[in-house]
């Protein structure tokens, strides 16, 4: 099937039904985000050289994602909504470097991570736990883990991306346990937030195509960044799940090579629609 067919259709306003979530892409008239097309990247237009025939203006809201097994609606605002009426380019340009520009939608790694997650295998584990999402973007699978039980949950991302899970955040008042911090890929700053927020301990940590080696560790000639991150705050009871979208010359298969050598469990739990999910510990 085509590559990444929730989010495209989410890109097309299109609602999408899983049988275990519902996303509504609504337009709403009254916000108008300017939005640069992947064009600038492939082309190498900084943003601020942008010409206009690649710019657009449009019309989108929020994402309103109905929990089907717990009856509980999420909303998260989407493709940088909440820059409404025109564009701080001072603020918004951080967010097209090194792959940022990703955790500002939807992707179909983050949705079927999520479906995993309401299984009643991680529901029961979810009760009481600590979550910690890296890379979390929109945060879906983090707000999910919050409906599910865990006593807390902490988002995670590059700066210029702890603004959107803040906005998701205060968008959902009935999350409770719900946090956000910005989290660069070193082992320091892994202990202190290991120490910090997340009182020395965490149960579960989640990430959603945050091992994709063009944007995020390049050729994997090394330990990816992200893998010490995640031995630095993970102990051995702590579960990883990683989910991520096959994609070409996407380094997944190298990633997970060298996460061997740190893990004594390396093991794929599931694949759909082209999206792999790995479990490590350990």
């Amino acid at each position: 099937g085509p590559q990444s067919p929730l989010f495209n259709a989410l890109q097309k306003h299109k609602p999408i039904d899983t049988g275990v979530i519902r996303i509504e892409a609504p337009r709403a008239d009254d916000v108008e985000t300017m939005w640069v097309r992947l064009g600038t990247m492939k082309y190498g237009y900084a943003w601020r050289e942008a010409p206009e025939e690649i710019l657009r203006t449009f019309k989108e809201d929020r994402l309103e994602v109905t929990v089907k097994p717990l009856d509980l609606t999420v909303t998260l605002l989407h493709g940088m909504a909440y820059w409404s009426h025109g564009v701080d380019y001072d603020v918004i340009g951080p967010v097209w470097e090194g792959g940022t520009w990703t955790g500002t939608v939807m992707w179909d790694a983050a949705i079927h991570l999520t479906e995993l997650l309401l299984t009643p295998e991680y529901q029961q584990k979810l009760q009481g736990a600590t979550v910690l999402e890296v890379g979390a973007g929109l945060g879906l699978p983090s707000f999910v883990a919050g409906l599910c039980g865990a006593s807390k949950v902490l988002l995670t991302d590059r700066g210029p991306i702890v603004g959107v899970a803040a906005a998701n955040i205060a968008a959902n008042p009935q999350l409770k346990g719900v946090e956000v911090a910005e989290l660069e890929w070193t082992e320091a700053d892994a202990a202190a937030l290991l120490a910090g927020p997340l009182g020395g301990k965490v149960d579960l940590i989640v990430g959603c195509d945050v091992c994709f080696a063009p944007l995020f560790d390049g050729a994997v000639a090394e330990t990816p960044a992200l893998l010490h991150v995640l031995h630095a705050v993970a102990s051995e009871t702590t579960e990883i799940l990683l989910s991520v979208e096959r994609r070409e010359k996407d380094g997944i298969d190298e990633f997970f090579e060298v996460a061997k050598g740190m893990f004594s469990v390396v093991e794929d739990i599931n694949t759909i629609g082209g999206v792999r999910i790995a479990r490590l510990k350990k």
